[in-house]
């Protein structure tokens, strides 16, 4: 394997943290992920990604906002992102990123993440969308929460 410089180990700490994240082992993905204010975008959203799953919101809001307004469209920073937003009350801010994982991982949505969509989506935070697309954010709400009510 031929080491091309920084672009190679930038690859590497972004599928490793990936993973770890993944994996729940949260602790071990931040080892991998530099703490540093400049941060390329899918990094910063890794980053914070691991933060916000350990309980550090405002860092971990900051650094999701900072990936996603540098492009960065992963689903998983995108619903973390989600998340932060709609944790903080901003459920219209948090439209975007929801929208991004409804789109390409709808399956990584909680029970928790079908509500705040539905609720954007009743209060207009997705724009101009019709009737049938609000229930059928509904409906994928009421599917979930039955499904957990089984299990």
């Amino acid at each position: 394997v031929v080491d091309e410089g920084p672009a190679d180990d930038e690859a590497a700490r972004v599928g490793a943290a990936a993973a770890l994240i993944e994996l729940g082992r949260v602790a071990e993905a931040l080892a991998v992920i530099p703490d540093d204010d400049h941060l390329a975008p899918r990094l910063a959203g890794l980053r914070g990604s691991a933060l916000h799953l350990t309980g550090d919101a405002a860092e971990a809001r900051r650094l999701l906002e900072q990936a996603w307004s540098g492009g960065e469209r992963d689903p998983l920073v995108a619903l973390h992102l989600a998340r932060a937003l709609a944790t903080a009350g901003l459920l219209e801010d948090s439209a975007a990123p929801y929208r991004r994982v409804l789109d390409v991982a709808p399956d990584r949505l909680s029970v928790d993440d079908c509500y705040s969509v539905a609720t954007t989506a009743a209060l207009g935070g997705f724009g101009d969308i019709s009737q049938e697309e609000k229930a059928e954010h509904i409906e994928r709400l009421v599917t979930r929460a039955g499904r957990r009510l089984r299990d």
